[in-house]
């Protein structure tokens, strides 16, 4: 025996849905402002605009904060080899070979007799 109450309720669901479309189909070609009094429209049409104007705006935003994160990871690439080669070619400069080369082009020379320690008596 079929429950009548379900199928009356499935057939309201089914007028709800297809009056929400309707309606939103209405509202996409205009006709709604036709049958329904304008002031009254008037409001719901201007909310829409001003989240339509904010999705605008926000995407614009998040746009320009992505490109901003771009470049930045851009410079950060850059400084980043700029400081390993800069890291390298200090390290090439405190070689006691590099420095020696360095100082022969000065006309200094390396010292053949080793350092003396000098002490001082206090008194």
């Amino acid at each position: 025996m079929p429950n009548y109450e379900l199928l009356k309720k499935s057939d309201s669901m089914e007028k709800k849905e297809s009056n929400l479309g309707q309606y939103f189909m209405d509202f996409l070609t205009g006709k709604i402002l036709q049958e329904l009094d304008i002031q009254r429209v008037a409001g719901q049409m201007a909310i829409i605009s001003l989240l339509a104007l904010f999705i605008i705006g926000n995407t614009y935003y998040g746009q320009k904060q992505a490109n901003k994160i771009e470049t930045l990871h851009q410079e950060l690439k850059e400084l980043k080899y700029l400081h390993t080669a800069t890291k390298e070619r200090l390290l090439n400069i405190k070689k006691l070979s590099s420095l020696e080369q360095q100082l022969k082009e000065r006309g200094l020379k390396t010292s053949t007799t080793l350092p003396k320690r000098i002490t001082v008596k206090s008194e």
